[in-house]
């Protein structure tokens, strides 16, 4: 859930604080999910009777059900939420980007926040999905636990059981999302090599695209 948290807080303070934003409120915010991690797990699973037997593939037994179906439900909120603020996100570097900039720093930051989001939006979507299939199923399922067998239950809540599914594709995703990276800014370093190979030209055309304007033919 904290992870899930940290992209869209972390690009909201670089949006929002050109000039403060540095290596210190990423720590900050690192310290904080792991804090947040071990007091929702310990919540979850606190006084909880391990030696009895738990669903498929799942850590909570018949003691902390519910606490776990609380924080499962929870977790989807927070992931539909986190998608929604990375789309606004989006929109407000793109339209702010859109306008005359000439502080360079700024402009670069806004750039910066809109790669970022771009690269992260489809392993986003995809929690968001899984997590939203995850919790539908699960909650579904739950409702006719008493009336059906435990073997039923058991079978139902492996086959809509996603997690296992979400933990294979997610580092492929992840790693097609880096190769997508590489392959643009190896595609950026040749268009500027093709461009012009005057050095003073193409730092020009690099100063007027990060400030938003039209380079002159004035050089």
């Amino acid at each position: 859930m904290c992870d899930s948290l940290k992209l869209p807080a972390v690009r909201s303070c670089a949006t929002y604080s050109f000039l403060s934003f540095n290596n210190e409120i990423v720590i900050c915010g690192i310290s904080i999910q792991i804090i947040a991690s071990v007091v929702f797990t310990s919540w979850a699973l606190r006084a909880d009777d391990f030696t009895k037997p738990a669903a498929y593939c799942s850590a909570a037994t018949v003691t902390s059900a519910g606490r776990v179906t609380v924080l499962v439900f929870s977790l989807c909120g927070v992931d539909v939420l986190t998608l929604i603020g990375i789309l606004v996100l989006y929109i407000f570097n793109d339209i702010a980007l859109k306008r005359k900039i000439f502080d360079l720093q700024s402009s670069y930051q806004l750039r910066e926040n809109i790669c970022v989001i771009r690269f992260i939006l489809p392993l986003t979507v995809f929690q968001t999905i899984c997590y939203l299939i995850f919790s539908a199923s699960t909650g579904v399922i739950s409702l006719f636990e008493s009336s059906v067998s435990l073997l039923t239950y058991r079978t139902l809540f492996a086959a809509f059981y996603v997690i296992p599914y979400y933990t294979m594709i997610a580092p492929i995703l992840i790693w097609f999302i880096i190769r997508w990276s590489q392959q643009l800014k190896q595609s950026r370093l040749r268009r500027l090599k093709m461009q012009n190979t005057d050095g003073k030209e193409v730092y020009f055309r690099t100063y007027a695209d990060m400030w938003n304007s039209e380079l002159s033919n004035k050089h």
